[in-house]
This record gives structure tokens, sequence and C-alpha cells, in this order.
């Protein structure tokens, strides 16, 4: 009896975490194999630090934000230029590839704003730039 209870708490923990936001994961390498935690990691923000309605990526040990709501408020990079999310019907010049995909979206990285930019392709050209978004809050 303790066994089957166990294995039904068990059961209702992976049933439960399949059910947690997971909008741009897993990303994959171009080889097919899964992105490491130490490389990328993508989360929902948090009510408590009133982030809920923005999506993080950190890359490569620089943290960006899907926050088209402005919910994180003014982002400012280290020079003091402010950092919007923006949407384009392309990627911008400048920006390469980095193979690295989930699905129909794959990351691109730009030349010369890669301390403050990252930005999302997907496949029919529609480009999200999430700026750098290093967000002090814990949950």
């Amino acid at each position: 009896m303790v066994l089957s209870r166990r294995f039904l708490l068990g059961a209702l923990v992976l049933v439960l975490a399949g059910c947690s936001i997971n909008q741009y994961g897993p990303w994959y390498t171009p080889a097919g194999n899964i992105v490491s935690n130490s490389i990328m990691v993508e989360f929902q923000g948090f009510k408590e630090c009133d982030t809920d309605k923005v999506v993080f990526i950190r890359f490569l040990g620089r943290q960006y934000g899907y926050d088209p709501e402005g919910q994180l408020g003014a982002l400012t990079a280290d020079d003091g230029t402010v950092l919007t999310y923006a949407e384009f019907d392309s990627p911008p010049g400048g920006t390469d590839p980095t193979g690295v995909r989930h699905k129909d979206e794959e990351i691109w990285q730009g030349q010369a704003d890669i301390e403050n930019y990252l930005y999302v392709v997907h496949d029919g050209g529609l480009t999200e730039r999430w700026p750098r978004a290093e967000n002090s809050c814990q949950r």
C-alpha cells in the first residue's frame, strides 16, 4: 500500500510539472541535443516580483526578458541607453543565428548589441528583440 501511494504521488508530481508554463523551451542545439541549463534557461517571472507576465531567458551568462507590456519598467544598458522590447518583420542587419532552436523559433544575436539584446526569430520572419533584463527579485 505504501509503495502504491508513493507511485501515485510521484506520478502526480510529474503531471503537475508537465503543466507548468514552458512557452519557449526546451531548446535544441543544431545537432538536435537539448541545450544544457549551463548555457540556457527559460522561465516565467513571478507574481511576488510583479514579473508574472514576463518570460526570461538566461543565455550564455546574460538574462533577457520578453516584456511587451513593460512590466519590468525602464531597462538601461551600462552606458545609460534605454533598452526596449520590439518586434520586426525580419531579423535586423548585423544579427546572426546561433542554431539554438525551439519548434519554429531560433535564437539570434547581434554583433553590435550582444550585451543588451537577444533576438527570437520565428520561421515566418517575425523577430522579437528581448532586452537585457537582470532582475534581482528572488522568489
